[in-house]
């Protein structure tokens, strides 16, 4: 079941631009989390301003009704990076899984003064070369969004994970329309490998729909409810 639920969080991550990054669109999102049909949690997700161009980027999975009662599994990520003219600049990410096997805690130090991303997992540390552009596996949100924006079609990332840095590479699939609680939406669809996920062009390309395929399972996630900029005044409230 952990495993499900952290596939409904595989996305991508984006690149360092050459022009100064616009400043994020700020966003708190409600989403469903199925597997094979089949609610098994939900997904919250939280892009806030920190500090003078810092940005933390949260995202909480858990288990709901009766899954919630077979297995209280819990997964958190939180990523903290900073914006200037001269791109995106990863600080720090974490996670931690929670659930009846044992907990699973990964954090990702960048020192960039030093060209390097110390990643500490299961108490085991490990240091990684890494060049300007280089992101973590969370924040992708903000650039990907930025780049979708742009128009940009070749989406290809560098990204730190588990003490190795891995090339993400996605395709831009065209739009579909997408029925959400708050209205029908148009989405550019996207896909990497196995995960397709489709962002909303209304919402400044916030992803609103994700599927996930391996082997028998298919899991899925869908957004319930919305809150944009001000985190204080709701855009719209969904059905939870």
């Amino acid at each position: 079941m952990n495993r499900w639920l952290v596939l409904a969080l595989l996305l991508a991550t984006t690149p360092l631009h050459a022009a100064a990054p616009p400043e994020p669109p700020l966003f708190s999102a409600h989403y469903a989390v199925h597997a094979n049909g089949l609610k098994i949690g939900e997904m919250k997700r939280t892009l806030q301003a920190v500090g003078p161009n810092r940005y933390t980027l949260v995202t909480d999975v858990y288990t709901t009704g009766i899954v919630a009662l077979f297995k209280a599994d819990r997964f958190r990520e939180r990523s903290e990076w900073l914006q200037d003219e001269r791109g995106y600049h990863p600080v720090e990410y974490f996670s931690r899984y929670t659930g009846r096997s044992k907990d699973v805690v990964e954090r990702l130090s960048f020192d960039w003064t030093r060209g390097l991303v110390v990643s500490l997992r299961d108490g085991k540390e490990k240091k990684v070369p890494v060049s300007a552009g280089v992101l973590d596996k969370l924040m992708y949100q903000a650039v990907l969004r930025d780049d979708l924006a742009r128009g940009e079609t070749v989406l290809h990332y560098q990204v730190a994970d588990r003490g190795k840095v891995e090339d993400y590479e996605f395709q831009v699939l065209g739009r579909e329309k997408v029925v959400t609680p708050m209205g029908t939406v148009n989405a550019v669809k996207v896909r990497k490998g196995t995960t397709t996920l489709w962002c909303a062009v209304e919402w400044d390309y916030l992803p609103v729909k994700l599927e996930q395929h391996e082997d028998t399972h298919t899991v899925s996630s869908y957004i319930l409810s919305l809150q944009r900029g001000d985190l204080n005044h709701a855009a719209h409230a969904g059905s939870r």
